[in-house]
């Protein structure tokens, strides 16, 4: 089993993130499985680049930040799930 899927399984992964429609369900999950448990998170900030891989500068309750790889191609089925979420997100520092 590969550890995207480990993820999915487990009990840090968001249970309403297989019921969204038109989600790369294997890239996003990949995605945030970088960050493991999203309970903590208040912010998510992307910054945009010219290569096929996005930052994305993640902050948690504690003020303690991670920053992360997400595929270009999967940014707005993140955004849309941290949206569905509660959590704050932008894209270079624009709503």
């Amino acid at each position: 089993m590969g550890t995207a899927r480990r993820w999915y399984a487990s009990r840090y992964a968001p249970a309403d993130l297989r019921k969204q429609p038109g989600l790369n369900k294997v890239a996003t999950a990949a995605t945030l499985s970088q960050v493991g448990n999203w309970s903590d998170v208040v912010e998510v900030q992307f910054v945009p680049t010219r290569e096929p891989n996005w930052t994305a500068i993640v902050t948690f309750t504690d003020g303690h930040t991670e920053t992360i790889n997400v595929p270009g191609y999967v940014v707005e089925d993140v955004r849309a799930w941290l949206a569905k979420s509660d959590i704050e997100n932008d894209i270079g520092g624009t709503p």
